[in-house]
């Protein structure tokens, strides 16, 4: 099982994106952008406030960033779900797509985590 979990992380950290997946990229963010930004905007869950000061810059980039995908990209993807090479059922994989989701819910919801994601609109 370690040899998996070891793969599963190699896999993820050193897979270079191809043109393909850029552009599957760049559909879904306009659809996901075109959906949330309204409704964020309208919910005031998202706000616009340009940051000068350098140290709330460099705050939120080593601060917020590392942990979004340390925690959740290696943690929720890359060791719950299987990777594409595995052999293993649809059902088997749609049950540790819907595992990692929930669990992905359930950290969001726990208090350690920032206000925002506690509200209604996230």
């Amino acid at each position: 099982m370690v040899q998996v979990l070891r793969y599963r992380i190699r896999a993820a950290l050193l897979k270079v994106p191809e043109q393909k997946d850029w552009v599957d990229l760049a559909w879904l963010l306009t659809l996901f952008a075109s959906i949330y930004l309204p409704v964020g905007l309208r919910l005031e869950f998202i706000r616009i406030e340009i940051q000068s000061s350098w140290q709330t810059i460099v705050w939120c980039r080593y601060r917020h960033v590392p942990n979004a995908w340390t925690v959740e990209e290696l943690g929720f993807r890359a060791l719950l779900i299987p990777h594409p090479t595995e052999s293993i059922s649809w059902g088997k994989r749609w049950f540790c797509v819907a595992t990692s989701w929930l669990l992905f819910v359930i950290y969001h919801m726990h208090p350690f985590v920032p206000t925002f994601f506690r509200t209604p609109a996230f």
